[in-house]
C-alpha cells in the first residue's frame, strides 16, 4: 500500500508510479474513495494512463499507471488511454 509512510521517500520534486486496477479509480468502495481522497489531498496526479485488458501477463484486468509528483505542476492532469485493440502478448 502507497500512504505516507512512503511520502517522507520523495524528495521535494519526486516522482512517484503507481499501479491501480482501475477499480480503485472509480470505485464507490469507502477505502478507494478515501484513497482517492488522500492521494488529491497529499500528492499531486501528473499523469494517468489506462491500460487495456491484457497488458500484464496472467490477469484480465484492466489497470492504471498512476504518475505522481510530490510538488503541485502548473498544468492539469493528463489522461491516456491505450486501445483495447493493442496485443501485448
Amino acid at each position: 500500500n502507497f500512504g505516507p509512510s512512503n511520502l517522507k521517500n520523495l524528495k521535494p520534486d519526486g516522482r512517484a508510479v503507481l499501479l491501480l486496477s482501475l477499480g480503485v479509480l472509480s470505485s464507490s468502495n469507502k477505502n478507494d474513495l478515501n484513497f482517492r481522497k488522500w492521494l488529491l489531498a497529499n500528492l499531486c496526479i501528473e499523469k494517468v494512463i489506462a491500460m487495456p485488458v491484457g497488458a500484464l501477463a496472467g490477469t484480465g484486468i484492466p489497470t492504471a499507471i498512476v504518475v505522481l509528483r510530490n510538488s503541485k505542476p502548473a498544468f492539469p492532469i493528463r489522461y491516456v488511454s491505450l486501445s483495447d485493440q493493442q496485443t501485448f502478448f
